[in-house]
């Protein structure tokens, strides 16, 4: 999923901020029904702490309920449709993605 964001020029989707959230949740909604997707937050840097694909670290969590936990080789998140919470995954497992563009300068 991140090589094909990279791909397309962008990269996999920051949801940093509560109204960043709500405008991909209100653009999937409308467009999309898929169950789970990938979104970048992962922690392969350092484990247990979650960074965005722009470096930032993560401010406010929408975790599921008990995540994240770690099971096995979970470095990367993804998004539940359903509640719009996160739970982290290995990396490995194939899901659809959110890209997000490269913003101009």
């Amino acid at each position: 999923s991140k090589a094909n964001c990279t791909k397309r020029g962008g990269q996999l989707a920051s949801l940093v901020d509560e109204a960043t959230s709500k405008e991909v949740q209100d653009t999937l909604e409308q467009r999309f029904k898929v169950p789970r997707m990938w979104l970048g937050l992962n922690d392969l840097a350092e484990q247990g702490t979650w960074t965005w694909p722009n470096g930032d670290e993560l401010t406010d969590a929408h975790w599921l309920p008990g995540e994240p936990n770690n099971y096995g080789r979970e470095g990367c998140v993804e998004l539940h449709t359903s509640s719009w919470e996160w739970n982290d995954l290995d990396c490995n497992a194939a899901l659809p993605s959110v890209c997000e563009a490269a913003r101009s300068r």
